[in-house]
């Protein structure tokens, strides 16, 4: 599990989101964070609070594999 509080640019590097070790990401409280690398690897996405972060359904449709929650619900 990895988990990232307080991110304060816009978008995480490609290269961070394959090097991934873990199956589950938190992000919380990541004010500036818009956008999110391909996570081939990624199995869960748990978001709170990142109210510029849209995921939006091409980043979705590459990540069918991918259970995904913001604040709480179900994408």
């Amino acid at each position: 599990m990895t988990s990232v509080r307080g991110y304060r640019s816009r978008r995480i590097a490609p290269m961070v989101g394959e090097s991934l070790i873990s199956k589950i990401l938190f992000l919380r409280n990541c004010n500036k964070l818009k956008r999110l690398p391909s996570m081939d690897a990624l199995k869960e996405l748990d978001v709170n609070d990142c109210p510029e972060l849209r995921i939006d359904s091409e980043w979705r449709n590459h990540h069918r594999h991918l259970e995904i929650r913001v604040d709480g619900q179900p994408v």
